[in-house]
C-alpha cells in the first residue's frame, strides 16, 4: 500500500476529519492519505460503517493522466483501457465508472446499482470532491462500503461525484443575490456542465428513475448537494445536507473562504483579507437561494452537531426554505458519550439519511418495538450501542418482527443511536414524502425558473441594506459577478463556460485557517489531537 505523507497535520483517535490538505482517516488511524492513495481497501462490514465521516476522504491535489489516454469521448461513456485516463474504473459486478472529456478536463462519475437490468431504481448522488474521482474516496470500491451497502439494504442506486479540481467550482464566481438567486446554467459553472450531462445519461437510461433523483454530501459537499438539487428540481425529489446549509451576508457563521463575503476570485486573490480590499456588495447568499416552487417543495435534511464551527448555517437554509414554501427538516445532536460532535456526520449517516428523506416506505410500528428489542439484547450481551445498532439493522432485520425489507428506519428507531436536541430540531414531516405545490408564500422572493424575482419581499442581511439591488462589482472588482466565456479547448460543449477569470482552479473547500485546528470553533472542532511530523509533499 502506498501512503503519502502532507504537510503538518494531526489526527483524531476514534474521530475522522479532513482539511483540504490535511487528511486523517478513522479507518486507518496511523496513516495519513492523500491522492488515490487510502488505507481501507481491506475492512470489515462494522468497521466500514461506523460512520465517522464517510464524505470527508479524499485529496488536496489530483493527477492529471500524462499522457492523456488514447479515446476521449464527448458524452459520458463506460470506462475501458482506451479512455480511462486518469479516472479509477471500477470493474466490480454492478459498479460502472463512465468518463469524459468536458472543457479541455476529463471528468468522470461512478453508479452502483444492486439490480442492474432488471429494476429502475431511485437514485442518490454521493457528492465528494475530495476524492479526485478515486473508488474509495467516494465509497465506491467494494460492497461493504457504506453507501454501498445501504444501496444494497435499502433499494436505490448509487452515483459517486467528484471533480480533479479537489474542489467544485460554484457559480457565479460564487456571487448570490436576489437578481440572481439561482445561478443555474452552462454559463456560470462548469459544474453545473457536468451535472447536466450526468442528469442526461440518467433520463436516457431504463436503470435509474431520474425523476426520483436525491443529492447527499458533507460540509463543502453539503453546499454542492444543495445547488445540484434546485438547479435540477425537476429531477431532484431531497437533499440530505449534513455539517453546513447556508452562509448569509453579515450574519454568524462565516465559511472559512467567506463566501457571501467575498467573490471566489476575490478570496483567491486576498484570503481572509478580501472583506477589507475586494469585499463583493453584490453577495448576499450561498451557494444558492432556494426560490419557491410551483410543482412541488424540495425536501431538506439539514443535520448538524451543536459544536460544529458552521453551527447556524443549517439554521440559515431551514428558514429560507420555509419562507419559500420547501419541506425542510432540522435535525440537531449534541456531543455525548463517546460520540465528539464537531464537524461530522452523525453516527448511522446512512440509515438517518434514508429515515429523514423517507426514500423508501417507512417501517411499521411493530418493527420499532422489535428493532428496540433487538438492539436492547445485543446491548446486554456487551455490544455497544452503535454495533448493536448496526448488527440488528443489517444482519438481524429480516429476521425481526414486523420488519419489511429495506423499509425505512423511523425516527424512534433511529434515536435509539443519537437522540436529537429536541427543542433545536424540527421533525414534523420526518421521513414524508412532499406532493404537489402550495400558492407562492408571502415573504418568497422568487420562483424556480423565473425571471422575475420581489426584491421587497424579504429584508436584506445586516449590513446591507444598500445593497438589494446589486448585481454588479463595486469599483475594482470588476471580475465579481459575470462569468466570462468558454476557454479554448472547450469545443466538446460548445455553450459550457468556464470559472471566472482567476478562479478556473480556485479553492472552495469548506476548511479552516491552519490556526484552527485545535479550536473548537475551528473547522476540526475535537478535544484531542495528536501532532504528526510529516514529509511536505509538493504536487503541483
Amino acid at each position: 500500500m502506498k501512503t503519502y505523507l502532507v504537510f503538518v497535520t494531526c489526527c483524531v483517535i476514534g474521530f475522522s476529519t479532513f482539511a483540504h490538505a490535511d487528511v486523517c482517516s478513522s479507518e486507518c488511524e496511523d496513516e495519513f492519505i492523500y491522492g488515490a492513495a487510502n488505507c481501507a481497501e481491506e475492512g470489515s462490514d462494522e468497521d466500514e460503517n461506523e460512520e465517522g465521516d464517510d464524505d470527508e476522504a479524499g485529496s488536496a491535489a489530483c493527477a492529471a493522466a500524462d499522457p492523456p489516454p488514447d479515446e476521449q469521448p464527448s458524452v459520458p461513456t463506460e470506462c475501458t483501457m482506451a479512455n480511462a485516463g486518469r479516472c479509477e474504473c471500477s470493474s466490480e459486478t454492478n459498479f460502472t465508472t463512465y468518463t469524459w472529456w468536458l472543457q479541455g478536463q476529463q471528468r468522470c462519475f461512478t453508479t452502483y446499482h444492486p439490480n442492474i437490468g432488471a429494476q429502475i431504481l431511485p437514485v442518490l448522488f454521493l457528492m465528494q470532491c475530495y476524492a479526485c474521482d478515486t473508488l474509495s474516496g467516494l465509497g465506491m470500491n467494494r460492497l461493504n462500503a457504506a453507501p454501498v451497502e445501504a444501496a444494497r439494504r435499502y433499494g436505490f442506486a448509487a452515483v459517486g461525484l467528484s471533480t480533479q479540481d479537489s474542489d467544485w467550482t460554484f457559480a457565479n464566481d460564487g456571487v448570490v443575490n436576489r437578481s440572481i438567486p439561482q445561478a443555474c446554467g452552462d454559463e456560470y459553472s462548469k459544474d453545473y456542465v457536468y451535472l447536466r450531462h450526468i442528469m442526461e445519461f440518467l433520463e436516457a437510461s431504463t436503470d435509474f428513475d431520474h425523476t426520483q433523483i436525491y443529492t447527499s454530501g458533507f460540509s463543502q459537499n453539503s453546499m454542492f448537494a444543495a445547488y445540484a438539487a434546485f438547479c435540477f428540481e425537476s429531477n431532484v425529489v431531497g437533499i440530505w445536507q449534513a455539517g453546513s446549509g447556508m452562509v448569509v451576508r453579515g450574519k454568524e457563521p462565516n465559511s472559512p473562504q467567506l463566501e457571501a463575503e467575498c467573490s471566489s476570485s476575490s478570496h483567491k486573490a486576498h484570503g481572509t483579507d478580501c472583506r477589507d480590499i475586494q469585499p463583493c456588495t453584490a453577495c448576499e447568499y450561498w451557494p444558492i437561494y432556494p426560490c419557491h416552487s410551483t410543482t412541488k417543495p424540495m425536501i431538506d435534511c439539514l443535520m448538524m452537531y451543536t459544536n460544529d464551527f458552521l453551527s447556524g448555517t443549517d439554521d440559515h437554509m431551514y428558514d429560507y426554505l420555509i419562507t419559500e414554501g420547501h419541506d425542510a427538516r432540522l435535525l440537531k445532536f449534541e456531543p455525548a458519550e463517546n460520540i465528539a460532535g464537531g464537524h461530522s456526520a452523525p453516527q448511522q449517516q446512512y440509515d438517518w439519511l434514508v429515515g429523514c428523506l423517507g426514500i423508501t416506505a417507512a417501517c411499521t410500528q411493530e418493527c420499532e418495538t422489535s428493532f428496540g428489542d433487538c438492539v436492547t439484547r445485543k446491548q446486554a450481551s456487551g455490544l455497544d450501542v452503535q454495533r448493536a445498532f448496526s448488527q440488528c439493522i443489517q444482519t438481524d432485520f429480516s429476521t425481526l418482527t414486523g420488519c419489511e425489507s429495506g423499509c425505512s428506519p423511523t425516527l424512534p428507531m433511529l434515536e435509539i443511536s443519537e437522540v436529537l436536541v429536541a427543542s433545536m430540531s424540527h421533525t414534523e414531516n420526518f421521513g414524508g414524502s412532499a406532493e404537489g405545490s402550495e400558492a407562492q408564500p408571502d415573504g418568497s422572493i422568487c420562483i424556480v425558473g423565473s425571471t422575475q424575482y420581489d426584491d421587497q419581499a424579504a429584508s436584506p442581511p445586516p449590513g446591507a441594506e444598500n445593497d438589494v439591488e446589486a448585481t454588479s462589482p463595486p469599483p475594482g472588482a470588476e471580475n465579481d459577478v459575470e462569468a466570462p466565456s468558454p476557454p479554448p479547448g472547450a469545443d466538446n460543449d460548445a455553450e459550457a463556460t468556464s470559472p471566472p477569470p482567476n478562479a478556473e482552479n480556485e479553492e472552495q473547500d469548506i476548511s479552516p485557517p491552519s490556526d484552527s485546528i485545535a479550536s473548537t470553533n475551528g473547522f476540526l472542532a475535537v478535544s484531542t489531537i495528536i501532532p504528526i511530523m510529516a514529509v511536505v509533499w509538493l504536487i503541483r
